[in-house]
C-alpha cells in the first residue's frame, strides 16, 4: 500500500479552510483540498394521511419490468420495513416530498414497489414510515432493487436530514442486493429514493439487522516507529512527500487545480496546513502522497478538519500498484472521511474498496462510521 498523509505515532497535520462561500469537498485523496458542487437533497419527514395502495400489473415479457421477485432470506431479529413475502409495508405511499411516485404493483403473486421518476427538479419521493424503527448504531439496511441503472435511496433518521446512499448496475435489467450501515444513527421514521437516469424500478425486501458498534483497542508495545513527520521545519519535507498537480477533476468532479506552491502547504509550529484560495477565478491547493509505502503497520495521525457544508476531509491510503492495475484493483483502505453535506455533522467513517466491491459499484467490503 502507499501511504497517503500517514505517519506511526504523534504526527500533527492540521486542515484550515480558509474559504468559506463555495462548497468545498476534500477529495479521496488524504492531505488535499478539492471543490466540488453537492446534489444530495435534504428532506424533511412531515406528516401525511395513510397511504391508499394501487395494484397493478404489467407484462412479463417486458425486460423492464420484473418477471419473477427476488428470493432473499431475512434473518431472525431482522426489522421488517417492506417484504412482499410476509406482506408487511411500512412505507406510506403517499408523496411527502417530491415529484416520483411509489406505487404496489403484482409481481409474481406478491406486492412490490414501483419507482417511477418526477419530474423538475424534485425528482425523488419521500415517504414517511407507518412507525419509526429504533435499532442500535452501526445495523445494517438491506433492500432489494429491480434496476438496470444509477438510483438513490436515503434513509431519513428524522432531526439530522437524510443519509444517503448512491447505487451504480450493470446496464442490465436485475434485481440486485444493496447494503448499507446506518451510519452512527439509532432510529428511522422515513425513506426516500431518487434517480437521474432511470425512469422506474422495482423495490422488494428492505430490513434492517440490529448491529451493535464494536470498539476494538491494539496494543502498541511490539511496534516500532519506521515513518513519521512531526512537521518541525519551515517548508514540507520533499524527501517524504511528494505534489500531484493539475486540475482534471480527478475522478471527482474537483474544481480546484492542484498546484506546487507554499501558499497551499503551510508547515509552521509543527503542524502542516493544506489552504485553498481563488485566485483569478480559478480555486487552488494542495494534493501530496507519501513517498514511503508500507505492507502492514499501525497508522496513526493527529488532525483538525472543518465541518463546513460541502468539505470532505479525508485521510486514507491506495495500492502502490495503482499505475498497474487502476482503480479499484489497486484496492482502497479509506481510514477516515468526513462529508458534512452528505452524512451530516459529527460523524467520520472509514471504509474498504476492492474490486467488484467499491464506490463506483455502491458496494464496499465494509464500512464504519464514529
Amino acid at each position: 500500500m502507499k501511504l497517503k498523509n500517514i505517519t506511526l505515532k504523534k504526527t500533527k497535520l492540521l486542515f484550515i479552510l480558509i474559504v468559506a462561500s463555495l462548497l468545498f469537498s476534500f477529495t479521496y485523496v488524504s492531505c488535499d483540498f478539492a471543490s466540488t458542487t453537492a446534489d444530495e437533497t435534504n428532506s424533511e419527514s412531515i406528516d401525511i394521511p395513510n397511504d391508499t395502495d394501487n395494484s397493478d400489473s404489467e407484462p412479463v415479457d417486458n425486460p423492464a419490468f420484473p418477471a419473477t421477485r427476488a428470493t432473499v432470506t431475512i434473518p431472525e431479529g431482522a426489522l421488517v420495513i417492506f417484504d412482499s413475502d410476509m406482506g408487511i409495508d411500512k412505507i406510506n405511499n403517499t408523496a411527502a416530498w417530491g415529484n416520483a411516485t411509489l406505487s404496489n404493483v403484482t409481481v409474481d403473486g406478491k406486492t412490490v414497489k414501483k419507482y417511477e421518476l418526477g419530474s423538475g427538479n424534485d425528482k425523488a419521493f419521500v415517504g414517511n414510515l407507518t412507525e419509526t424503527f429504533n435499532f442500535p448504531e452501526a445495523s445494517i439496511i438491506y433492500l432489494s432493487v429491480y434496476a438496470n441503472k444509477d438510483f438513490k435511496f436515503a434513509y431519513h433518521p428524522g432531526e439530522n436530514g437524510d443519509i444517503p446512499q448512491t447505487v451504480r448496475w450493470p446496464d442490465l435489467w436485475n434485481w440486485y442486493s444493496v447494503f448499507k450501515t446506518m451510519t452512527g444513527e439509532s432510529s428511522m421514521n422515513s425513506i426516500a429514493f431518487s434517480s437521474d437516469s432511470n425512469q422506474v424500478f422495482y423495490i422488494d425486501h428492505i430490513y434492517i439487522v440490529p448491529h451493535e458498534p464494536v470498539i476494538e483497542t491494539i496494543d502498541l508495545h511490539d511496534y516500532r516507529i519506521i515513518w513519521q513527520d512531526e512537521f518541525e521545519g519551515t517548508s514540507l519535507d520533499t524527501s517524504k512527500w511528494k505534489y500531484e498537480t493539475g486540475a482534471s477533476g480527478w475522478g471527482n468532479n474537483e474544481l480546484q487545480n492542484y498546484i506546487n506552491d507554499g501558499r497551499t502547504t503551510v508547515v509552521s509550529d509543527g503542524t502542516l496546513k493544506i489552504k485553498a484560495f481563488k485566485e483569478n477565478d480559478e480555486w487552488k491547493s494542495a494534493r501530496i502522497n507519501s513517498k514511503t509505502n508500507l505492507k502492514y503497520g499501525y497508522i496513526e495521525a493527529r488532525m483538525k478538519i472543518t465541518d463546513k457544508k460541502g468539505a470532505w476531509p479525508a485521510f486514507w491510503m491506495l495500492g502502490e500498484n495503482i499505475g498497474n492495475v487502476s482503480w479499484p484493483d489497486c484496492g482502497e483502505i479509506d481510514i477516515m472521511e468526513n462529508a458534512p453535506s452528505t452524512f451530516g455533522n459529527g460523524k467520520v467513517f472509514g471504509t474498504l474498496h476492492a474490486r467488484g466491491h467499491h464506490g463506483g459499484a455502491g458496494i464496499s467490503i465494509g464500512s464504519k462510521t464514529i
